[in-house]
């Protein structure tokens, strides 16, 4: 199955469509290529309505989520 256990397990590449993607190297171009891929990723975005998350780490270096998430905000907004 799927990630979670849910839906059909992830389906393989052949080497010609693996020799056809984009080499992504940069954190944001990751991103917004998984972004792109999961539509429902918007749907909670939209639905947190502008409102702030906040979230708080126990030592330096925890917040690397945090960027995350918050590259993956901007490629939603830039996808919308």
């Amino acid at each position: 199955k799927g990630v979670g256990g849910a839906g059909p397990p992830p389906r393989k590449w052949t080497p010609e469509e693996e020799a056809a993607l984009p080499v992504l190297t940069q954190p944001y171009a990751m991103l917004s290529d998984l972004v792109s891929r999961a539509p429902e990723m918007a749907a909670v975005v939209k639905r947190l309505e502008g409102r702030p998350l906040r979230v708080a780490t126990m030592c330096s270096g925890t917040e690397s989520p945090l960027l995350a998430l918050d590259m993956m905000s901007r490629a939603i907004e830039a996808q919308s």
